[in-house]
């Protein structure tokens, strides 16, 4: 059923856009086609140096419920507040340009929320490799039973930290995404806007279908300075996670700094990050200590900080 009655909440999608021509149409196609017919579709190119505004604009054009912002070149953080500022719906969504959702994903997330009074409602997933054609879903398990913050920092879930899969009531949305962090930034805004966000729901039908490839922001590409960034976001979120997670962030900081070294060697780039070297071996003492870390990670922590060659092997060895 199309819903367009007024006395439905409006939802706004925000679709932040940069060089997104390839994929965008499938993309904006996915959002007209909702059975849920009271939303606003707020598309941000991000200085786009191909077709993605004249896409976007030929959308707005023929669908009042699109409308197409313009920016130079500041980054997907920048994008995504420049609509929240101009958004004015009660429940937002976010959707990545190069991705697709079906027909009833808007409606079944608005549904779970307004039934239950939830906050902050998650999707369940596929995640579509564009090499290979094949799709992966992705499930929540145990949800019920986990805090907020749990379930958005608990990598090993695949669920939490990214927007794409989630719909939040506006009001919770009192701190804008840190324009500076390019890696993380998602995790960081979702903690800092719904740590106690303790009225959840969950939609465990894959709606939402995220897409992989070598051209996406975190898939395929060689290393760029703005990835140190990663760091202060990792840093910001070790403040924000529940207990339960600290001695995992803490080892995910020593991960970073050793991923950030190795991809910067294999682009022929020189990196020497000493201060963070410190403070990855300083983390490297709690992290071998803690008692809710499997031993593997601790051996991996030990291999990072102090013997990275051996690690690097180890690695290619088992991939």
């Amino acid at each position: 059923m199309n819903d367009v009655r007024d006395d439905l909440p409006l939802v706004s999608l925000i679709v932040p856009a940069y060089n997104a021509e390839r994929y965008l149409v499938p993309c904006l196609e996915s959002l007209a086609r909702q059975t849920y017919r009271r939303l606003e579709v707020l598309i941000v190119d991000d200085g786009s140096q191909d077709a993605t505004a004249s896409i976007a604009r030929r959308f707005a054009e023929h669908d009042a419920r699109f409308t197409l912002y313009a920016q130079e070149n500041k980054g997907v953080s920048a994008a995504r507040n420049r609509a929240l500022s101009c958004l004015t719906g009660s429940y937002v969504m976010f959707v990545d340009s190069d991705d697709w959702v079906e027909p009833g994903y808007v409606a079944a997330m608005v549904a779970a929320a307004e039934a239950t009074g939830a906050e902050l409602v998650i999707s369940a997933y596929g995640e579509y490799d564009d090499q290979t054609g094949q799709e992966r879903i992705v499930r929540l398990a145990n949800y019920p039973e986990r805090t907020t913050p749990e379930v958005i920092a608990d990598e090993k879930t695949l669920y939490g930290g990214f927007c794409w899969n989630k719909l939040i009531r506006r009001e919770r949305i009192t701190h804008p995404y840190h324009e500076e962090l390019f890696f993380y930034e998602n995790l960081v805004f979702l903690l800092e806007n719904t740590d106690d966000a303790t009225l959840r729901a969950v939609v465990h039908e894959p709606l939402y279908h995220y897409r992989v490839h070598a051209d996406s922001a975190v898939h395929g590409r060689a290393y760029q300075p703005r990835w140190l960034t990663v760091l202060p976001a990792v840093e910001r979120a070790l403040g924000l996670v529940p207990p339960s997670l600290t001695s995992f962030y803490q080892y995910l900081y020593i991960n970073r700094v050793c991923w950030l070294k190795r991809s910067a060697r294999r682009a022929g780039v020189r990196l020497e990050l000493p201060r963070e070297d410190r403070r990855a071996r300083e983390l490297c003492k709690e992290v071998v200590r803690a008692r809710d870390l499997p031993l593997s990670l601790k051996v991996k922590a030990l291999l990072l900080c102090h013997a990275p060659f051996v690690y690097d092997l180890w690695l290619g060895r088992l991939t």
